[in-house]
């Protein structure tokens, strides 16, 4: 962390005399911070979970068993599945 113009690299921190871990990435309250401070990694890892969830739902559609009903449970399993994801 930096703070003013001096650098603070190799400094520990402590917490009630326990050397608190170093992490590139911390979940905070459902959102995901990055040593920079940012929560850049949240949106991230939002729209790479979500890519995975339309995967899934496009392999599920495309099953030949489906036939005709192929949009009506695409459009269920992404309002169930996406929403949840993406919000």
């Amino acid at each position: 962390m930096n703070r003013g113009n001096r650098k603070r690299r190799n400094e520990e921190l402590k917490l009630n005399g326990i050397n608190m871990k170093k992490a590139n990435e911390y979940k905070y309250l459902g959102e995901y911070i990055n040593k920079n401070g940012t929560e850049m990694t949240t949106a991230e890892k939002r729209i790479s979970e979500a890519a995975g969830v339309c995967n899934e739902i496009l392999a599920v559609v495309s099953s030949n068993e489906l036939k005709n009903r192929r949009i009506p449970i695409g459009i269920h399993l992404a309002t169930a599945c996406l929403d949840s994801k993406l919000l």
